[in-house]
This record gives C-alpha cells, sequence and structure tokens, in this order.
C-alpha cells in the first residue's frame, strides 16, 4: 500500500485559493492540524474520517477543475 502524500494535498488546496483555516473548517479539524501535514510533521497515522475528508475536498477543488 503506497503512502498518501498530504503535503501534496494540502499544498494543491492551498494553490486553488484556499486558506488553511479555510481547509481545516472544510473538513472538521483544527488550524494547527491542517499546518502540521504540510510541514510532514503529522501525517502517517491521521483519523481515517479526516483523511478521507482531505481527499474528498482534494478531489473537488483541484482535481474535478482539471476536467472541466
Amino acid at each position: 500500500m503506497s503512502e498518501i502524500d498530504w503535503v501534496r494535498i494540502i499544498n494543491d488546496l492551498k494553490i486553488s485559493g484556499l486558506m488553511q483555516k479555510d481547509i481545516a473548517k472544510s473538513v472538521g479539524c483544527a488550524e494547527p492540524t491542517i499546518s502540521m501535514l504540510r510541514s510532514g510533521k503529522r501525517g502517517k497515522r491521521i483519523p481515517m474520517k479526516l483523511g478521507n475528508r482531505l481527499i474528498d475536498l482534494h478531489w473537488e477543488r483541484c482535481v474535478e477543475r482539471r476536467f472541466q
């Protein structure tokens, strides 16, 4: 199983126009959690619910827009 690159996901979301506080609010976590994911200090083991929400947000903001 490959590891998910949370740093890239957070950076992509920021490039799409979201600030860290917006990302945190959208996925239901604290802003410091997003900051730690972005810096690589956290990420190997995050709650599945948070991971799924980040992946869904990334899909909506970054991936789907590439196909439109």
